[in-house]
C-alpha cells in the first residue's frame, strides 16, 4: 500500500466504504471523513494528492471545500462526487451571487473531475489513475487479481 494520501469526504458511510474498497483494489490508501470539517483539519495539513469530495454535506460543503484548498500553497487534485444527475447544475444553484461562467470556470478549472452518484466504477477507476497520474494497468491481468 502506498501513503495515504488520498482524502475521501462524504456523509454517506455507505459510499465511503465502497470508495475505500475500490481503492484498496487499486493498491491505494486512503483516509475517509463523513464531516467536512473534519476532512478540512486534515486537509490543510497537506501532503495529499487526491481529494474525492461530496458536494453536497453539512458545512463545509464540497464546494466550500474546494474554495479552501484553492487557497492552499499545493493543492490536491480534487474529483467531486454528486448524487443529482447534472453535478455543474447543482453547483450553479448552490453558487448564488456569481455569473454562470464564473461559477463553471471555478469548478472545471479546479478538479480533476466530476461524477454522479450512483457511479461507474471503471469511471471512478479511471478518474482516479487520470488524477494520480499512474498508469493504465487494466489490461494487465495481474493487477486485476
Amino acid at each position: 500500500m502506498t501513503p495515504a494520501t488520498i482524502v475521501l469526504v462524504d456523509d454517506d458511510r455507505g459510499v465511503l466504504t465502497l470508495q475505500q474498497s475500490v481503492l484498496g483494489d487499486m493498491g491505494l490508501a486512503s483516509e475517509a471523513y463523513t464531516s467536512g470539517e473534519d476532512a478540512w483539519q486534515r486537509l490543510r495539513r497537506g501532503n495529499v494528492k487526491l481529494a474525492i469530495v461530496d458536494l453536497e454535506m453539512p458545512e463545509p460543503d464540497g464546494l466550500e471545500l474546494l474554495r479552501r484548498l484553492r487557497d492552499q500553497p499545493d493543492p490536491p487534485a480534487v474529483i467531486i462526487l454528486s448524487a443529482h444527475a447534472d453535478p455543474l447544475r447543482d453547483a450553479r444553484r448552490r453558487l448564488s451571487g456569481g455569473s454562470e461562467t464564473r461559477i463553471l470556470k471555478e469548478i472545471t478549472e479546479s478538479v480533476a473531475g466530476i461524477l454522479s452518484k450512483p457511479f461507474n466504477i471503471a469511471a471512478y477507476r479511471v478518474l482516479i489513475r487520470e488524477a494520480l497520474h499512474l498508469p493504465d494497468t487494466s489490461a494487465d491481468p495481474a493487477a486485476n487479481r
